[in-house]
């Protein structure tokens, strides 16, 4: 009785002692795991932040690309205006020399 006692206590023991190392596995694998989840976390936010400064960057661009078109713009419409009022001075003038050419011959 007293051997089937002993055996049960060392059966128990070696049960808690596996219990005990599973445990710590277990434990030890968790704190990898959060390890792991802080460093992904710590990543995002520099991630998002490089993100954000990048569509910062982008915005900005994008403006003074506006900006530049609507600055060449205004300038193709004021060469355009100038031109064409220079075109319209030329015609003039030789119309004008027609004229005059045709009234001296007649």
């Amino acid at each position: 009785l007293n051997d089937a006692k002993a055996k049960d206590s060392d059966r128990v023991q070696q049960l808690q002692q596996d219990l005990s190392h599973q445990k710590d596995e277990f434990e030890a694998h968790a704190a990898r795991n959060l390890q792991f989840i802080n460093s992904l976390l710590s990543d995002k936010e520099t991630l998002n932040a490089k993100v954000s400064a990048l569509s910062q960057d982008l915005k900005a661009l994008e403006e003074k690309h506006e900006t530049k078109v609507r600055e060449i713009e205004e300038r193709h419409v004021a060469m355009g205006s100038s031109q064409k009022a220079q075109w319209a001075n030329l015609e003039k003038r030789k119309r004008t020399a027609w004229q005059e050419e045709q009234t001296k011959k007649n």
